[in-house]
């Protein structure tokens, strides 16, 4: 018993356990976490764990500022501020430092197709790189 205990608990450690696609619970959870700010600007926000990357994070983020700007019913956005907030402290296993990333997006909408970013697009390519497909 002892030995499958250590097996599956050195599965999960080599796994990782990068933070997933969802919403947070409350602003400084992991996972996405949106809320608007004025009529077609929203604040988008993805703070993922020690396990994430930066580029995921970063991804995510995007992703969910295309979700926002489709579910209210725009069709492309632009990036006014983007600020990456993440968190470095020191490992409790080691003391070595270890990144939380946590990017942080204020995004225009926009009705027509006029903005940087086309949301259907970064939607579809998105969900398509991360086997999110529906």
């Amino acid at each position: 018993m002892k030995k499958i205990l250590c097996i599956a608990f050195s599965l999960c450690i080599v796994a990782g356990c990068a933070t997933s696609y969802k919403a947070a619970k409350k602003p400084t959870a992991n996972g996405y976490f949106s809320v608007q700010l004025q009529e077609g600007l929203f604040n988008v926000s993805f703070k993922g764990n020690e396990d994430t990357s930066v580029k995921v994070v970063k991804d995510y983020a995007l992703l969910r500022s295309a979700e926002i700007c489709l579910e209210n019913g725009y069709k492309s956005f632009s990036i006014v501020e983007s600020r990456d907030v993440s968190n470095i402290h020191e490992s409790i296993w080691d003391g070595t430092p270890t990144t939380q990333p946590h990017i942080d997006l204020t995004i225009q909408c926009s009705p027509d197709t006029n903005l940087l970013y086309q949301a259907e697009l970064i939607r579809k390519n998105l969900r398509h790189i991360y086997h999110m497909d529906k």
